[in-house]
């Protein structure tokens, strides 16, 4: 999700948000069996802060705790971390377990990458959708981290009283605790909120990365894909881990996932998952390496931007359409020729007026076309003032230039349409 000038076309998902980067805290020095159970790495005098700090005073500890070594978890041994190694079961009750120490925790949560079953991927996302969810709700009782969002505010308050998360009883506190910022801190941190960070990191590491070609298999990248097409997709918070876990395989997508992120983008049950698919659609394509994978992001770029019930959605999808006017092949961006069917349909929607005001239009529709077009007729500018009188200039221009070029536009889209009915046709073999 980008932010925008002036227009924010990208609508905000915290169903399916990660939380602030968390650092790993300082190294461990200490190599007894104590240290390794789970004591916390020692502190600086720097970093001490006390009781009732300032939000300045934790502002300079987060920054100062951000640059210390870091804890080498892939180095951590423990009779119980070897035991959870050995069996997957075992290793997802040890991860979950309230009493399982922070460090060892970490640390099975990174060495266990080898040992978690992609085909399980589905309990993977279960477990860190509902731990976001209650995240939301309680914030686990902590204070917002003071590098997030505007730190001088503060957090709205959290819900308190017991409830069960993922299976254990949790209580919030009533009052809000700092955010952990370091090693030790994060030791004392709510059991949930280890948790989270440990299955955020696991998710991470366990996600296809870089090209195919490159330090990441082929077969690795489509058995994610295919452990992705397992997840539940009933309702929006579904439908938006689903779409996150298949866009994490950044350099490989298949028309299986497509076909679903297409069914997402439509359904009127899905405003943010449809808002977060045409988000990430042209990026996506744009990656995909692939003979057609701009004809795919282009079929569902035009259903999105005619067939969608969600504005969101609608606003994302002509936004990215500079995506599909290039092509990453071999890591390097290669020109493609521009989505004439897909800037028609978006320069029909700028012109008419039951899409909002002129400066939505001109920003969302009109420049989303202007930005896949090998030759604009001007550049676009969100900088402009929204209230004065450029946009509607800017607009008129426009329209008198697509009166003129609406004929070859049109030319143009016809001798797409077999490659867009070939790729159609693809899609609607998937369910």
């Amino acid at each position: 999700m980008r932010a925008r000038a002036t227009l924010c076309c990208v609508v905000a998902l915290a169903a399916c948000s990660r939380p602030p980067a968390r650092g790993d805290g300082g190294s461990i020095v200490d190599r007894s069996p104590q240290a390794q159970a789970g004591a916390p790495a020692p502190r600086s005098a720097a970093m001490t802060d006390d009781a009732g700090a300032s939000p300045m005073d934790r502002r300079q500890l987060a920054d100062v705790a951000a640059h210390l070594p870091r804890t080498d978890l892939a180095a951590v041994t423990t009779p119980a971390l070897a035991a959870a190694l050995q069996d997957p079961e075992r290793l997802w009750a040890f991860l979950l377990a309230p009493e399982t120490p922070y460090l060892e925790r970490r640390a099975a949560g990174v060495q266990g990458r080898k040992s978690f079953p992609i085909a399980r991927l589905d309990r993977l996302m279960s477990a860190l959708g509902q731990l976001r969810t209650e995240e939301r709700r309680s914030h686990w009782g902590l204070e917002a981290h003071p590098l997030a969002g505007v730190p001088f505010l503060p957090s709205p308050p959290a819900a308190t009283g017991e409830v069960t998360v993922l299976g254990h009883p949790w209580r919030a506190p009533e009052r809000l605790a700092d955010y952990p910022l370091t090693w030790e801190e994060e030791a004392a941190a709510p059991w949930p909120w280890q948790v989270e960070v440990t299955l955020e990191r696991l998710l991470d590491d366990l996600v296809p990365t870089g090209n195919v070609a490159g330090h990441t298999s082929a077969a690795y990248g489509e058995a994610w894909l295919a452990a992705c097409l397992t997840l539940p997709w009933s309702t929006d918070e579904e439908a938006l881990l689903f779409v996150e876990a298949s866009r994490d395989s950044t350099h490989l997508k298949t028309p299986a996932i497509l076909a679903r992120w297409r069914s997402i983008a439509l359904d009127a049950r899905f405003p943010e998952a449809a808002a977060r698919v045409a988000g990430e659609l042209g990026e996506a394509t744009r990656l995909w390496d692939a003979p057609e994978s701009q004809s795919i992001g282009q079929v569902l770029t035009l259903d999105i931007l005619e067939r969608s019930p969600h504005v969101a959605a609608r606003h994302n999808a002509a936004y990215g359409l500079h995506f599909l006017s290039q092509r990453v092949h071999e890591g390097k961006d290669v020109p493609m020729p521009p989505p004439a069917s897909a800037i028609l349909a978006s320069l029909r929607a700028a012109l008419d007026p039951r899409n909002g005001d002129v400066w939505t239009r001109l920003y969302v529709y009109g420049f989303g076309a202007l930005g896949a077009m090998a030759t604009p007729p001007f550049r676009a500018n969100p900088t402009m003032d929204p209230n004065g009188p450029e946009p509607r200039a800017r607009m008129n221009e426009l329209a008198a230039w697509f009166r003129t070029n609406e004929p070859r536009l049109a030319a143009e889209a016809a001798r797409e349409k077999p490659q867009l009915d070939e790729a159609r046709a693809l899609l609607a073999r998937f369910p």
